[in-house]
């Protein structure tokens, strides 16, 4: 997740740079190895979280509160073509920027995540994940785009910890627990990767950091 349109980069970094104390960046890309995904160890319902390689990743994981860091978040379903991860990101090109399914290996591709998880809501029954199911592909076949306001209040665009948020109250179950952050430029409270990582009925079933693993085969 981005909390920044492209026209507004400059302003909300140097904002959190003052904030935050970030030091200098390398721009030079790093290499790190593909993760391995025990795909076999995941269901429908299961949420998908990633650490991003850009800055403003790493501005939105540091912005939020808790131990687990993640800039962006998916449900996992079960499609014919096998396990999707159905979420809803930025991008320059305006018509990427709808609800989209993409599969595990591209949501944790290297090219776009450092660091990952896969967590699952604990206790529900096959009626609460069919249910999950059948909303999440409802919104992927909507023609909702990406919201660049960060507005809780228009059903109509969204960001991808409120289409998650909005996917679960499906069975009136809110992940985020009411938790959101006011950040600089964002007109209204957003919900975080972490508000919802935070949430006590959620489990950690799987988690990498390529950092680390990359260090451990030199």
């Amino acid at each position: 997740m981005s909390i920044l349109t492209r026209n507004k980069v400059c302003k909300y970094l140097f904002f959190f740079a003052l904030s935050l104390l970030i030091g200098c960046v390398n721009s030079a890309p790093k290499q790190y190895p593909t993760p391995q995904i025990p795909a076999s160890k995941f269901h429908s319902a299961d949420l998908a979280m990633r650490l991003g390689r850009t800055i403003e990743s790493d501005l939105i994981a540091r912005s939020g509160e808790g131990n687990d860091r993640y800039s962006h978040i998916g449900i996992i379903i079960e499609s014919d073509s096998g396990l999707v991860v159905i979420d809803i990101e930025p991008s320059t090109d305006k018509y990427m920027e709808q609800i989209k399914a993409q599969s595990l290996k591209e949501f944790f591709s290297p090219s776009k995540a450092i660091a990952g998880a896969v967590f699952r809501y604990k206790e529900l029954d096959s009626i609460e994940i069919n249910t999950l199911k059948t909303c999440a592909i409802r919104e992927l076949n909507s023609s909702i785009t990406f919201d660049h306001d960060y507005l809780l209040s228009d059903p109509t665009q969204m960001y991808c910890t409120e289409l998650i948020e909005h996917i679960y109250k499906s069975i009136n179950i809110s992940l985020s627990e009411g938790r959101t952050q006011r950040l600089p430029l964002a007109k209204e409270p957003v919900i975080m990767p972490s508000g919802i990582s935070r949430n006590k009925n959620l489990e950690k079933i799987w988690s990498y950091d390529l950092r680390a693993l990359r260090d451990s085969i030199r």
